[in-house]
């Protein structure tokens, strides 16, 4: 339905956002086993915490600036599309492979 092109202009970088954030989630749950207190309470806990957002800040911030950037345009995209009977046929029945949820069994998982 959508092309290479296609799919970069409405979706951005989206998936370098899901590798920074993926990544960050890893950092952070590594930390998180040596302490044995109730985390929120542990001083240690919080400097973990923070360390990990200032060494990756920039990159945050670079990759949100690119998003950001082709935000407008995607939405311009969107709205041409969804006069589009063929593009609102598929949002709305998705072709499924076989055993495949449909959005509402996989959000109810």
């Amino acid at each position: 339905m959508l092309g290479k092109d296609e799919h970069r202009l409405m979706f951005g970088n989206v998936d370098e956002l899901l590798r920074l954030s993926t990544g960050i989630l890893k950092q952070l749950k590594s930390r998180r086993k040596p302490f044995h207190l109730r985390e929120a309470e542990h001083p240690f806990y919080i400097l973990a915490v923070g360390d990990v957002y200032k060494t990756r800040i920039g990159d945050m911030n670079r990759l949100y600036d690119i998003y950001e950037q082709g935000k407008n345009q995607a939405e311009v995209e969107l709205s041409l599309r969804r006069l589009q009977p063929d593009f609102v046929e598929f949002l709305e029945e998705p072709p499924l492979n076989e055993g495949q949820p449909t959005i509402d069994e996989f959000v109810a998982l």
